[in-house]
């Protein structure tokens, strides 16, 4: 087996060190092992010393790590072969890692004191007293009250509701991304394969367009993974909106440029993400794409119009929506049709994450589609398990926002991520809930009582938000941190002997991140203002845990929706349809009513100009306003 120590002897026996500095660079890591390799194993996978005897030497293992990376073989004598250095920077990343991860388990565990932190995984912290402040005596005293029995049965009632959900007969609509292994399955292969021809055919950059959840879950691809999988360059920029402004930045980034298609590998894919595809903003990005390539082409639009359709992909529904007919026009005009993947039918935007929606970007990035699949089902799979609602992680985080919100002392969930590689998961948070809970039937005032969900990222919100909301007893707030365990990006500083930095001097940023701002922030809100603390803690970032924690997330939104569906006079059918439903006509209503206004303000501009008036009516410009 392959140790520090072994490694270090084989790189010092391999042919003769010239005297430059990869020899001067060997020596001083060898060196430095053989002083401090008491206080760890020599397998660099675990720590056999507590914090405080290893902390003094923790700055030269980081400087062995830091050094080797720039450690390079001479060409002609091969000094340091590629082999042994990568093992051993391999084995000194883990020990790091490592050291740092049994660090955070200290505090971890004297914060959670009776809770289970999962080795490897997403866990889902909530105090069994995270009601205190709602219900007296928190969730113990809460268990043995009327209204548990209510909530659980129409917990229950909600998880055989959703076990159904896909069934040809008295299902669920918009439910088909519970369906893992028919619809979801069939749509991860498509984008792979899709993937793997884009690839193939040198494209090596992707603009990606999409409004909404369209949008949301490729950001949430990109953020988290810019480096992408493994080997892998591709560069991706997502457009959520039409600021012009960033628009061209994007173009400017991705450095595309005219007639891409002919060169071998500098190819921008142009996908384009709608359900419909008739949505203003998708027409008017795919316009402004078609306006820069013909700029790019000296105003030939026939030009730009083949190249574009060249490097367009079409993520649509099935049947004859906008952005399928663009298609085919773009080829009765130019010849060639752009690619069009199928999004699948009755699957909602902002659940359609394992669609093609979230997996092609995720494929594009050489990111494992089956991890993501398999974080998602196990989420699946413990919400069906746990039959009891204080047993379970959806169970409890959807009781806790119900009983939050009709408590009338709530009004806000804070989401602190404490890396910003998280930061775009918190704001599928903020649109699950907003876009699902907040709909209904707005004459029957029969929406779901939820929390405003706020996403923000840690020390800003410390530094800022906090100071007008964690300190005023005027708003309460319920507070969700979320949490990786692992920073593989993280180094710890060296002492450079200067006074000011010295309390930071021999330290790690990820770690005194989560130790003097995560936890103290929780526990101050949690014992001292009695506030609902929530802590997602992940083992690492990677596909799995982030398939997880956004299927976690779905299952949650939609189980508030059930708990409350006619909870009041406890007459909901077992397989009644779960409010979020009310989702798709919720978008309906404003789309129909802002076409009529914006007809009459049209109207009102018309006779405005006809009679030299510079003005419209006060009352065309406030129903304007408020259908925007």
């Amino acid at each position: 087996m392959s140790t520090i120590t072994t490694t270090l002897n084989s790189l010092a026996q391999t042919t003769n060190h010239p005297s430059g500095s990869e020899s001067a660079q060997l020596k001083t890591a060898t060196d430095a092992w053989t002083t401090i390799q008491g206080s760890f194993c020599d397998n660099g996978q675990v720590i056999n010393s507590d914090e405080t005897s290893v902390r003094s030497n923790f700055e030269a293992l980081s400087k062995m790590n830091s050094n080797l990376t720039t450690l390079r073989p001479n060409v002609q004598n091969q000094a340091v072969p590629d082999r042994l250095r990568n093992n051993l920077q391999t084995l000194l990343s883990n020990l790091v890692i490592k050291f740092k991860e049994q660090v955070l388990d200290k505090y971890f565990a004297a914060f959670f004191p009776n809770q289970t932190i999962k080795e490897q995984g997403v866990s889902t912290l909530v105090d069994d007293a995270f009601v205190d402040g709602i219900t007296a005596g928190g969730l113990a005293a809460f268990v043995k009250g009327p209204d548990y029995q209510t909530y659980n049965n129409r917990f229950q009632q909600t998880q055989t509701a959703l076990a159904n959900a896909n069934n040809s007969e008295g299902g669920l609509e918009y439910f088909k991304w519970l369906d893992i292994s028919g619809v979801i399955t069939q749509s991860m292969a498509e984008a792979q394969q899709v993937a793997d021809s884009l690839h193939g055919e040198g494209f090596n950059k992707a603009l990606v367009m999409g409004m909404g959840g369209s949008s949301q879950f490729p950001k949430v691809i990109n953020d988290t993974f810019p480096q992408g999988g493994l080997g892998n360059n591709f560069k991706m920029e997502v457009m959520d909106g039409t600021d012009s402004a960033s628009l061209k930045s994007k173009f400017n980034s991705l450095q595309i440029q005219a007639n891409e298609t002919k060169q071998r590998n500098n190819k921008t894919a142009f996908l384009i993400i709608s359900k419909s595809g008739g949505t203003f903003e998708v027409k008017h990005v795919v316009q402004s794409i078609l306006d820069h390539l013909t700029e790019l082409h000296h105003g030939d639009k026939e030009a730009a119009l083949k190249q574009f359709a060249e490097q367009a992909v079409f993520v649509t529904e099935p049947g004859t929506g906008t952005l399928r007919k663009l298609a085919d026009s773009i080829q009765s005009k130019t010849g060639t049709r752009p690619k069009v993947v199928e999004h699948p039918d009755r699957v909602g935007g902002r659940f359609s994450f394992l669609t093609a929606v979230g997996m092609l970007p995720a494929a594009l990035k050489g990111l494992k589609l089956d991890q993501f699949k398999a974080g998602s089902q196990a989420a699946i799979d413990e919400f069906f398990a746990k039959k009891d609602i204080g047993n379970s992680e959806v169970g409890k985080l959807a009781l806790l926002d119900t009983l939050a919100a009709r408590s009338g002392k709530f009004d806000a969930k804070f989401v602190a991520s404490y890396t910003d590689r998280l930061a775009q998961a918190g704001r599928v948070k903020e649109q699950l809930a907003g876009e699902s809970n907040s709909k209904g039937d707005e004459a029957k005032n029969n929406g779901v009582d939820a929390l405003a969900i706020i996403n923000t990222t840690g020390p800003l919100f410390q530094h800022s938000t906090i100071e007008g909301v964690g300190r005023n007893d005027k708003h309460r707030l319920v507070f969700e941190q979320v949490i990786s365990k692992k920073d593989h990006d993280d180094m710890v500083h060296s002492n450079h002997d200067l006074p000011e930095l010295e309390d930071v001097a021999r330290t790690s940023l990820h770690q005194e991140t989560i130790t003097k701002l995560a936890l103290p922030l929780a526990a101050h809100l949690r014992d001292n203002r009695k506030n609902p603390v929530v802590t997602t803690i992940m083992d690492d970032i990677n596909e799995y845990n982030i398939g997880y924690l956004l299927m976690r997330d779905m299952l949650t939104t939609v189980v508030q929706a059930g708990l409350q569906d006619n909870i009041e006079d406890n007459s909901a059918q077992q397989y009644q349809t779960i409010p979020v439903n009310f989702v798709e006509l919720g978008k309906e209503i404003p789309r129909t009513i802002r076409n009529n206004v914006q007809r009459s303000v049209y109207q009102d501009g018309v006779e405005a100009f006809k009679t030299g008036k510079n003005e419209l009516t006060p009352e065309s410009v406030r129903n304007f306003a408020l259908s925007a």
